[in-house]
């Protein structure tokens, strides 16, 4: 005799037999059928339970990643930790961290951990044919069963990307404020690896990165800006000649381009706020947290005359520092400047001047820079 296990739904059936014949009664069914309808109960509350445990976050693998992450004192060292999540976590065969070059505004393979590293930093990310991309543009999480469908294998960062041991995946945004500045992303090899309650938790370690990126981001323009203010205008600009009397040489020898930007901003409406030298001071400081992304390695940012700011783009030509000149007028003028309990819009005012195109000694390269400022200037009267 069987019957089945019911509660929500059938989870199976509970049967006995015996060696004679006609042994089973309608009252012996009556008995089966409720003690299997009790047992079914006890099975129902023992898979709802292990649902629950696999869905709880485990608190100390949780716990020692955080501080792994707290006690990174440089970007560097966050970024090379970030992707170093443990399974009890995310039950990932790999993940990879996609961030946002701020200066060239292209995305990249920050830093990757499970897959061949060999291949780091040759990787671009595809803006459209790839998942990074996808995350990327459409600022929402994104989860994939499988990515061998039948019109072959979506590229995780771009279709010509070597062969990745990767089935199904898992990407988050990283965000600043609606800005996407990053993508992480989980992968496992296994069809269907990932649950739909882990995009969830995937998106909580992205809030909790994004945040930590943001911070240590934060403290180093700070700490920057505080080294700037000790120094005079004088100091600056005295360093600056220097340096580029020392690489200009260099530079021209072998043919590569130095580009230098002269940056400053004004109030929209000056008549609804009066300028005075700490409304400017609050703006010189607004556009340095604002260059300090397009500051990479090798390039200089200082103090200039008239509370502009001087950007040095070492590795740069004429086409590419219009496209910084393009991109910083733009952040700007989107970007209010906080002035006492007020977001005051500001208008960029930016010049740009090219070794060897537009000057060929340092001195001439700032004169040629600030010239093409005062043109801004005229222009935006």
């Amino acid at each position: 005799m069987a019957t089945p296990l019911l509660s929500k739904k059938t989870r199976g059936a509970l049967a006995i037999d015996s060696k004679k014949s006609w042994v089973f009664t309608n009252k012996t069914q009556k008995i089966i059928a409720g003690f299997a309808q009790q047992f079914a109960y006890i099975v129902e509350e023992a898979l709802s339970i292990a649902e629950k445990e696999k869905k709880m976050i485990d608190l100390s693998s949780f716990s020692d990643y955080l501080n792994t992450l707290r006690i990174c004192k440089t970007e560097q060292q966050l970024l090379e930790n970030i992707c170093r999540v443990p399974r009890e976590i995310i039950p990932s065969d790999s993940c990879f961290l996609v961030l946002v070059d701020g200066e060239a505004g292209q995305s990249y393979l920050a830093n990757a951990f499970g897959f061949d590293e060999l291949f780091l930093g040759k990787i671009k990310i595809h803006p459209y044919r790839s998942i990074s991309g996808h995350v990327m543009k459409k600022n929402e999480p994104l989860r994939l069963t499988d990515i061998r469908g039948a019109k072959g294998k979506q590229a995780l960062f771009n279709p010509d990307e070597p062969s990745l041991d990767a089935r199904s995946v898992i990407a988050v945004p990283l965000c600043d404020n609606e800005k996407t500045f990053g993508v992480l992303g989980f992968t496992g090899k296994r069809r269907n690896q990932f649950q739909s309650f882990l995009v969830k938790r995937s998106e909580i370690i992205g809030e909790i990165i994004s945040d930590m990126i943001k911070k240590i981001r934060l403290e180093k323009n700070i700490a920057l800006y505080k080294e700037v203010k000790t120094n005079s205008k004088e100091e600056d600009k005295f360093s600056l000649i220097k340096h580029l009397q020392q690489i200009l040489p260099e530079r021209k020898k072998a043919g590569r381009q130095i580009s230098l930007l002269t940056i400053s901003a004004k109030i929209r409406l000056e008549s609804d706020l009066g300028i005075n030298e700490n409304t400017s001071e609050e703006i010189s400081e607004h556009l340095w947290f604002i260059l300090s992304t397009f500051n990479k390695a090798g390039d200089i940012l200082i103090k200039g005359d008239d509370n502009c700011l001087l950007l040095l783009l070492e590795n740069s030509s004429q086409e590419y520092a219009e496209t910084i000149v393009s991109r910083i007028t733009k952040i700007i003028n989107s970007s209010p400047c906080k002035i006492g309990e007020n977001d005051i819009e500001i208008k960029a005012i930016v010049g740009d001047a090219t070794f060897p195109h537009d000057a060929e000694s340092p001195d001439s390269l700032l004169s040629a820079s600030i010239r093409s400022y005062e043109h801004s200037e005229i222009e935006l009267d």
